[in-house]
């Protein structure tokens, strides 16, 4: 996998490249749809005077699939709809004239992609068609790389923007590392896992923009200026190829306590207070809360709240965890001489009150494992809560990137896209390696249990160090791990 570094923002393309600015979006949206010829269409529409309708289809190019749920309007006034699940939308009684529409979906919005814009002219009485889509992921390539995408299709693109944490100024020429687990073989058949990555330096208006990041795993992110740097916070970059995640470090210096040994870890200025509740909204005492890098811990008190005091500025990783559920684990912007406060909901690993789990030490092991994959982000993970709203497990896997079902829920196959060529065989895809409760089965075993049998389900598309002995080495394939009540 090979990486295009873009930091001088040179370019009208490249400068609006993947800023959340007005022109984020509107120059390549407008390009995207000027090269596929996908131009309004009018058609003939009730009469009415002064009024049109605008109709069509907002596509995720991303993904290749229609955008079910988009909010879509006008940039200026009333009306306003959303997309059904295929993608449709209808906005009525559109003033007559030239008109702008825009549309808006929390899951682009959560990656950093907004401000999506297409200009269009609606005439009185009549209906106009008029698509609506992301651009490409070759088309922001492109922009945030300067160059045609040369690299393999999982090349994913990390952007954002680097600030001073105190002042919000933007920091031009700030040093930002993005860096990513990879594995190589050497000449003697060898897997050799290593951290691999790149540096980059943000254009004048403090943006950045690194390519080639794995998709759907986990990167680690850092900024720095001169002698001083943020905390290194986690990037997922999803099935869409894209994310952004906007830095922030302090430019205040403090020394590090007389009474602390090396390795001095960081201090600050800054507060974190937090609730902490379950998933089921009572709060959870006795829960930890602590940030990277920093040595002081926060227990959560009788209310459900924790302070954390003296911690350094800048972003950094907070996380919170409780017995029984899964570890929370989320980016915090600080401030010296400045309070933050955040909301914690904990997801219960756990399985139902009423049903006695046997071998408890081995079980929490166990849950401690899947919480420790799951932070590491690269995979997806079923809940007892999702996996009891499916007939069958079949269908779990149905939809997911990078995975192919076949057969019928009583008797199916799992495959994947193999990471090298050997050991696929079947159209560049491979088997899945399925695991129950740890140990080896297959996917008619899998098939043979029912919903409620199973607490969780971890699917991942392809190999990872993380999965430590569920990895094979010599295996291109991803691995499945279901794991049941284990009740008597």
């Amino acid at each position: 996998m090979t990486g295009c570094l873009v930091g001088d923002g040179s370019g009208a393309a490249r400068a609006c490249g993947l800023r959340a600015a007005a022109c984020t979006l509107s120059v390549l949206v407008t390009l995207a749809v000027a090269t596929s010829g996908a131009a309004a269409q009018v058609a003939q529409s009730r009469p009415d005077s002064g009024f049109g309708t605008i109709r069509g289809t907002v596509f995720d190019s991303l993904l290749g699939v229609p955008l079910a749920d988009a909010h879509v309007a006008l940039l200026k006034g009333m009306p306003s709809t959303e997309s059904d699940r295929h993608g449709r939308y209808v906005l009525d009684s559109v003033p007559a004239g030239p008109q702008v529409v825009t549309f808006w979906h929390p899951a682009l919005d959560s990656v950093g992609l907004s401000n999506f814009a297409f200009p269009v002219t609606v005439q009185a009485g009549r209906a106009t068609v008029l698509p609506l889509g992301v651009p490409s992921h070759a088309t922001y390539w492109r922009a945030a790389c300067g160059a045609p995408q040369s690299a393999a299709a999982d090349s994913g693109i990390v952007f954002g923007t680097v600030r001073e944490a105190e002042t919000g100024r933007r920091l031009a020429g700030a040093r930002v590392a993005v860096m990513w687990l990879a594995v190589e073989w050497d000449s003697g058949g060898r897997w050799h896992p290593g951290r691999v990555g790149a540096e980059v330096r943000t254009d004048s208006l403090g943006t950045y923009y690194v390519c080639g990041a794995p998709v759907e795993e986990l990167v680690k992110a850092q900024a720095a200026a001169g002698p001083f740097s943020s905390g290194v916070v986690d990037v997922l970059v999803d099935a869409r190829g894209i994310a952004r995640r906007d830095l922030s470090l302090s430019r205040e210096a403090l020394a590090a306590r007389p009474d602390s040994a090396p390795p001095r870890t960081s201090r600050g200025l800054a507060t974190v207070i937090g609730t902490v509740r379950g998933e089921r909204g009572g709060v959870l005492p006795g829960a930890i809360a602590s940030l990277d890098g920093v040595a002081d811990t926060a227990r959560v008190d009788a209310a459900g709240r924790f302070e954390l005091h003296g911690a350094p500025s800048g972003s950094r990783m907070l996380m919170v965890r409780q017995v029984g559920y899964f570890a929370w684990r989320s980016q915090v912007d600080l401030r010296n001489r400045d309070t933050t406060r955040v909301d914690v909901t904990l997801e219960e690993a756990t399985v139902l009150d009423t049903i006695r789990v046997t071998a408890a030490p081995e079980m929490s092991a166990v849950l401690e494992e899947i919480s420790l994959r799951r932070l590491a982000g690269f995979g997806y993970t079923f809940g007892m809560s999702e996996i009891r709203q499916r007939f069958s497990l079949m269908s779990l896997f149905e939809g997911l990137p990078s995975v192919q079902v076949e057969g019928r829920p009583d008797s199916f196959t799992l495959w994947t896209r193999a990471i090298y060529s050997f050991g696929g065989g079947h159209g560049g895809y491979c088997r899945m390696k399925v695991y129950i409760d740890g140990y080896a089965a297959d996917e008619q075993q899998l098939g043979e249990l029912l919903p409620q049998q199973v607490a969780v389900v971890e699917v991942y598309p392809r190999p990872s160090i993380f999965l430590g002995r569920y990895e094979d080495p010599l295996s291109p394939c991803g691995v499945v791990l279901a794991w049941t009540f284990m009740a008597r």
